[in-house]
């Protein structure tokens, strides 16, 4: 049996072209908000956190859309839309303006990854997810790699790269819209009668005790992950000489690293199993948050960047594997969706670091941020561990 196919070759080579538009318009987003519009740290976190906030809350629900009418029209419909707030961006001079297109873009961002997670499940057999979701992975990230340095290049003209973002994100759905046939999605049709009406999909999947602990774990390691740019850049910008510099290279030296130790990390994560990989994942996250705090030159900077990557392959591809045993065809959006409430990480992060950073320093920030992914990798633990108290615990069939 091929491993991939149209429908998963597309959703993961759009996944990754996606990624250079949101490299290029992201990577100084919070430098620009703090420059332009003299926004303090905190202030910067909470509006590119705002978007993230309410997907939190949007992802279950079309999640569990998605269920019943299928992934393709409402992928297409949230790429129109980040299109659209890229180029509202492109043109506006409102800071109010600004932030509510940059807060529907973001949104459409987030709600984007766990319909195309789900998508991608569908279009491919139990056996070869793990592969798909490392390429996909892999495609995202040399995206990221690409995005930040094209956007150093033409950073004195703001406006461009966010005019040539949207143009990228107009034809990934052109693309979608074309190519991909309604019914590849995991028999849309079949899904209609089958899926469970909103409120009881979303009963079911709150009384999954070990979703809810790898939703709450998944908020606090992303909050430290998610967003790392946002926190960094205003960090590397002001405390660090040359350091808008420094984070460029430590952009790319996050690509490169995921680039290399994208293949071991997947045999490793086979080998240990993701529960496992993800707490090793963890202890290099923890490790590369410390070594920011410790770093003086830009080789110490890039090095713990490099280690900091290293938890970035193992933790984010065994999530998505820990949470696809959980569920099956009929209820795969909703659990996604579910999961995807750990986003709300993509503005606790920000906020409160840049909160801690204005108030206490760049010192205890960093350390703040390691005892989050360790907290996070603990709730993860305990989903995974057996006991009879968490309801569903290992029966598929009550879902």
């Amino acid at each position: 049996m091929r491993i991939i196919n149209k429908t998963s070759a597309l959703l993961i080579g759009g996944s990754g072209i996606v990624s250079v538009a949101r490299g290029m318009s992201l990577t100084f987003l919070a430098v620009k908000l703090q420059e332009d519009f003299m926004l303090t740290p905190a202030s910067v976190g909470a509006v590119l956190g705002i978007g993230p906030f309410v997907a939190a809350f949007a992802t279950p629900f079309v999640g569990n859309l998605s269920d019943v009418l299928g992934r393709k029209r409402l992928l297409v419909t949230v790429l129109a839309l980040i299109t659209s707030s890229l180029a509202t961006i492109s043109v506006t001079q409102s800071v109010a303006i600004f932030v509510a297109a940059q807060a529907v873009g973001s949104v459409s961002s987030f709600v984007f990854e766990p319909l195309s997670r789900a998508a991608l499940s569908d279009a491919s057999s139990q056996e070869h997810r793990l592969q798909l979701f490392s390429w996909r992975y892999l495609a995202i990230n040399v995206g990221w790699g690409i995005g930040p340095l094209v956007a150093l290049l033409l950073r004195p003209a703001t406006a461009l790269l966010f005019i040539v973002s949207s143009i990228i994100y107009a034809v990934v759905t052109v693309a979608f819209t074309l190519i991909i046939p309604s019914d590849r999605f995991s028999n849309d049709k079949r899904r209609s009668h089958t899926a469970p009406p909103m409120l009881i999909a979303f009963r079911n999947a709150r009384r999954d005790a070990r979703l809810l602990l790898y939703a709450m774990g998944g908020l606090l390691i992303l909050a430290v992950h998610g967003q790392w740019t946002v926190t960094l850049s205003q960090y590397m910008n002001g405390s660090i000489k040359g350091g808008l510099e420094i984070f460029s290279f430590m952009v790319t030296t996050n690509a490169a690293v995921v680039l290399l130790a994208n293949r071991p990390a997947k045999v490793a994560i086979q080998y240990l199993g993701e529960i496992r990989s993800l707490m090793i994942g963890v202890f290099f996250f923890a490790l590369g948050t410390l070594g920011f705090a410790l770093s003086d030159s830009a080789l110490s900077f890039i090095v713990s960047m490099a280690i900091f990557s290293l938890g970035e392959v193992l933790v984010v591809p065994s999530e998505f594997v820990a949470v696809d045993r959980l569920c099956n065809i009929e209820n795969r959006g909703t659990y996604f969706g579910v999961h995807s409430m750990s986003s709300m990480g993509n503005f606790v992060g920000p906020f409160a670091a840049g909160y801690l950073l204005g108030q206490a320093g760049g010192s205890f920030m960093f350390g703040f941020l390691a005892l989050l992914v360790i907290s996070g990798g603990l709730l993860y633990l305990i989903g995974s561990t057996p006991c009879t108290k968490l309801p569903y615990l290992w029966s598929r069939n009550e879902h």
